[in-house]
């Protein structure tokens, strides 16, 4: 550093600053990136097992399910499970961790080996 002139100091000083700068932002950046893309899929997620309850009634203590109910919505997958968390229709998809716990209005995030799972569940 010292056999660098006044010149190349300021610039390599400047230089560092610069790219201090553009690390901070592409950080900031990539961080409220991730954060909407969960919010969205959450958001997403959540409508959709919101909205099938459309097509399904409960009178007394059996399940009516309409024949329109579909079982993919917007790139999520629904199930319908039993009281004791049996699964009763649908189908998970292979890679979906069989002893998922859940938990009613409560989004969880579940990491596999595979893949990553957005899980939200919906007792009534």
């Amino acid at each position: 550093m010292k056999n660098l002139s006044i010149k190349q100091r300021v610039t390599l000083y400047y230089a560092a600053v610069f790219l201090l700068i553009t690390g901070l932002v592409i950080g900031g950046f990539y961080a409220a990136f991730g954060y909407q893309t969960n919010q969205v899929s959450q958001l997403s997620l959540e409508r959709a097992v919101k909205n099938a309850f459309d097509f399904i009634e409960t009178p007394g203590d059996w399940l009516e399910i309409s024949p329109d109910f579909d079982f993919y919505v917007d790139d999520v997958t629904l199930l319908v499970y039993g009281p004791e968390g049996t699964l009763m229709l649908g189908h998970e998809p292979q890679s979906f961790p069989q002893n998922t716990a859940l938990r009613s209005d409560e989004h969880q995030s579940i990491d596999t080996t595979l893949d990553q799972w957005q899980v939200y569940d919906l007792y009534t």
